[in-house]
């Protein structure tokens, strides 16, 4: 049971319609500002709700964020039927988002090992996009090529090493390229 549903046992129902607006803002200000720079307050504000209404249902910040990591994806690529070009846009998303917030992973990542119920939503989130780099790569490279797994973990490696802890600037359209050249060079 989430921490949602632990505390929307105890006293009036709960809206559902509130509990997403509280979650959405809070996702959305996570990549905006970090976990870091992110205030319930300001959670509060961006969804019209109360620190009252808020805190019912969460009693920290940490709880907060990690019902927030997993309401809201932060790689939502559409499917077309093409694994390569699939895999190309999964790159450039990545690349996009990780471009854009790589000076906010440190405390981010601070965070996740400081506090066991984020740490636990993050690496929950990580799975499912390791799983859909994996599923991407099975469809080009075959389901049984052993290199899946490493090339799953290569991009997103790649990318936080470079934006988040080298602070380069990072072309999406470039870095996907890049990283398809992987690929390909592992399709042999």
């Amino acid at each position: 049971m989430s921490q949602t549903e632990q505390t929307a046992a105890r006293g009036r129902p709960r809206s559902a319609d509130r509990t997403d607006a509280i979650l959405t803002a809070a996702h959305d200000l996570l990549r905006e500002v970090g976990y870091d720079a992110l205030r319930v307050q300001d959670v509060a504000e961006r969804a019209g709700a109360g620190l009252a209404t808020i805190y019912r249902r969460w009693s920290t910040k940490e709880e907060l964020l990690a019902d927030a990591v997993n309401h809201g994806s932060f790689l939502d690529v559409e499917r077309t039927g093409d694994a390569r070009a699939d895999l190309r846009a999964m790159f450039v998303e990545v690349a996009c988002e990780l471009a854009k917030t790589g000076d906010l992973l440190a405390g981010f990542m601070a965070a996740a090992h400081a506090h066991e119920v984020l740490g636990a939503a993050i690496r929950r989130e990580a799975e499912v996009f390791r799983g859909g780099f994996a599923e991407l790569l099975g469809e080009v490279l075959g389901p049984e090529h052993p290199l899946i797994p490493t090339l799953s973990d290569m991009g997103p490696s790649l990318l936080m090493l470079r934006a988040g802890m080298l602070g380069e600037a990072i072309d999406p359209q470039a870095f996907a390229d890049e990283l398809l050249a992987l690929v390909d060079a592992a399709a042999g």
